[in-house]
């Protein structure tokens, strides 16, 4: 039996009832032209829309984006020299336990980032250029996601 590894855009998830959905994963990209802060930060509430921002720049953009749909699954910053993901996953609809996620890359220089959920932080989490610094924290609340330009 031959196995052969692939990349699908669309994913299909088998149901409790026994039949199966398709779901498209899909993400918001933000460009922030000129010079993007040397740090950010930006904070999602318990539905996952951004409520504030570390600076004007960064919250126009991103209402100016699709942000808000509920079928976004991540958003991306990409910035001159480098770019920001953030998301949140693993939802507990019941206890609204959650999982918060903020990835930085950058190519001329250290960087990091943080996550925070509620009163749990993953801490600044570093990384050398041309590498992801991936913070993730996990608990109950709003989650803030962070970049840095150390």
């Amino acid at each position: 039996m031959k196995f052969t590894q692939g990349l699908a855009l669309v994913a299909t998830t088998v149901l409790f009832c026994g039949g199966a959905a398709t779901v498209t994963a899909s993400a918001s990209a933000v460009e922030l032209t000129g010079n993007a802060p040397e740090s950010g930060s930006v904070t999602l509430n318990s539905d996952d829309s951004v409520v504030s921002a570390s600076s004007n720049e960064l919250l126009a953009e991103i209402d100016g984006s699709a942000q808000k749909a509920a079928t976004l699954l991540r958003t991306v910053v990409n910035m001159k020299s480098g770019r920001w993901v953030y998301y949140s996953d693993h939802h507990n609809y019941l206890n609204k336990y959650k999982w918060g996620h903020s990835n930085y890359y950058r190519s001329t220089s250290s960087h990091e980032s943080k996550a925070k959920v509620g009163s749990k932080s993953s801490g600044w989490v570093s990384a050398s250029a041309h590498h992801y610094s991936k913070a993730t924290a996990k608990g109950k609340g709003t989650f803030k996601a962070y970049y840095s330009n150390n």
